[in-house]
């Protein structure tokens, strides 16, 4: 989620690396939010499980700026959201 090279490549251009691979920014966000218990905030109990310890705060993090983004952009395009200006680094 923190390379935008692939995400341009991948998400948006869809230039995938093989036949049959399939990624895309919103499976990232149900696979984080709404599968697993890992975001918006890391639960007890999924560090060792789910999580390595050294990953739970980057992934905190990561769910305190993607939990406001989703709410502001909402159900928006791979490109909407790697666009949006939150995304966008100077």
């Amino acid at each position: 989620m923190s390379d935008r090279e692939y995400q341009e490549r991948v998400w948006i251009r869809r230039e995938l690396p093989r036949p049959g691979y399939y990624d895309e920014f919103d499976l990232a966000v149900h696979s984080l939010f709404d599968d697993s218990p890992i975001l918006p905030s890391p639960a007890p109990g999924c560090v060792g499980e789910l999580i390595h310890a050294d990953e739970e705060v980057p992934l905190a993090r990561l769910g305190e700026v993607l939990s406001p983004l989703i709410d502001e952009l909402g159900d928006v395009s791979d490109a909407e959201y790697v666009h949006s200006a939150q995304c966008t680094v100077a």
